[in-house]
């Protein structure tokens, strides 16, 4: 397998292109008239406009016939570094319902709720990862296991930063 992904795609207005006039040293009042100027010319809007549709991220995937012999496991190689990464540099969180957590947290701030959440999340796909398959004989373990992926199922658009 082999996934390149690029960073996403700035959309494109007149006032992005103001901004940048202010970064090198026009005056706020200028910039703003420059920008009332081209949001006034109805070719400048267009062509961004046909810019912030036909440019895309640049996504490259490679899949070979032996990444999906396991896939539940070759896709827990991916999901624990982003889940990781998330974890590590978000700067919001998502609404966890109060069910989906111990008791423990029902009472806690929507932080601490979504840590937990973002935690069974972690502690489930590297299990999925390290045991290869997640055939277990203890049955506990196999119950977390099918819990965190009913909850990366649940909360899966709120995986983001």
């Amino acid at each position: 397998m082999k996934v390149k992904i690029g960073k996403y795609v700035d959309h494109w207005t007149v006032y992005t292109f103001t901004d940048k006039l202010e970064y090198l040293g026009i005056s706020e009042d200028m910039a703003f008239k420059v920008g009332e100027r081209f949001s006034d010319n109805k070719y400048i809007v267009m062509l961004l406009d046909w810019r912030n549709e036909h440019v895309k991220r640049k996504v490259k995937i490679h899949i070979d016939a032996f990444d999906v012999w396991s896939m539940d496991n070759t896709l827990s190689y991916i999901i624990s570094p982003m889940l990781e990464k998330l974890k590590e540099q978000k700067h919001g969180s998502g609404m966890v319902d109060l069910e989906d957590v111990p008791i423990e947290y029902q009472q806690a701030d929507i932080h601490k709720r979504w840590n937990w959440v973002l935690n069974e999340l972690l502690w489930t796909f590297k299990t999925i990862r390290d045991d290869e398959g997640y055939e277990y004989e203890d049955n506990g373990k196999r119950e977390r296991v099918a819990n965190g992926l009913r909850l990366f199922g649940k909360y899966y658009f709120s995986l983001w930063d």
